[in-house]
């Protein structure tokens, strides 16, 4: 063309043209292009269709994988820390098809959340908040130590893993309960202890109530009713 550069008009389907070292300033394909070796690209490259890669996808630095119209996802490593940045209108959605798990890169789990049940928040790879129906639980390892329930009525369950004691703190009717079992302890009994400085002053268990000292009223302070009862009497 004059120009001192070779001008390619058409190549015949099935022909191979070698290119090394050459140039390309344009090219037109209506078939299908098949490129051995290295290639680099300067500009944009327009694909309509789609685009399957045999390898990896290796982008630098800040390098952004923008999706939208108005690049309203972006998906970039800036060096020092990756990010997932949803810039436009609407949420952002994250959905599995079963079960979803958010991990470290050393595989500790840091949450997990079941279709149609628990979802569950991790210590150091170790379970310390779970729902569940009706509840939420806060555990020591797979333990409940305290239950927060919702349903059928409001309550607090205090739990000690090691020998299935638990106390129950309730309301129910217009009133407030306040409840202990002793569970598999042996030779305990089901006690609901007032304390100060760590000594008991008041134990209260399903037949007898004992105070350690004396119990005083004040001037303004008057006892109307006291029952005790036994229930071996």
């Amino acid at each position: 063309d004059g120009s001192g550069t070779p001008a390619i008009k058409e190549i015949p389907s099935g022909d191979v043209l070698d290119l090394t070292g050459v140039t390309v300033k344009a090219v037109s394909v209506d078939t299908t292009l098949a490129v051995t070796g290295n290639t680099t690209l300067g500009g944009t490259l327009g694909v309509t269709g789609v685009v399957t890669l045999a390898s990896n996808l290796n982008m630098g630095d800040s390098d952004k994988i923008n999706l939208g119209a108005g690049s309203d996802l972006q998906i970039f490593h800036d060096g020092s820390n990756s990010f997932i940045n949803d810039t436009g209108t609407g949420d952002l959605s994250i959905k599995a098809s079963n079960n979803l798990k958010l991990m470290s890169g050393a595989s500790e789990t840091y949450a997990t959340f079941t279709a149609d049940g628990a979802a569950a928040i991790y210590h150091d790879n170790s379970k310390r908040l779970e729902t569940a129906s009706g509840a939420v639980n806060i555990l020591n390892g797979s333990a409940s130590v305290f239950e927060f329930k919702i349903d059928p009525t409001p309550e607090i369950i205090i739990n000690d893993s090691d020998d299935n004691n638990y106390a129950v703190i309730g309301y129910s009717d217009g009133a407030m309960n306040i409840s202990s079992n002793n569970g598999d302890e042996a030779g305990g009994a089901d006690t609901i202890s007032l304390q100060t400085g760590g000594v008991t002053q008041v134990a209260v268990t399903n037949s007898t109530v004992t105070a350690t000292n004396a119990v005083i009223a004040s001037k303004s302070a008057r006892i109307t009713q006291v029952a005790i009862t036994s229930s071996s009497n």
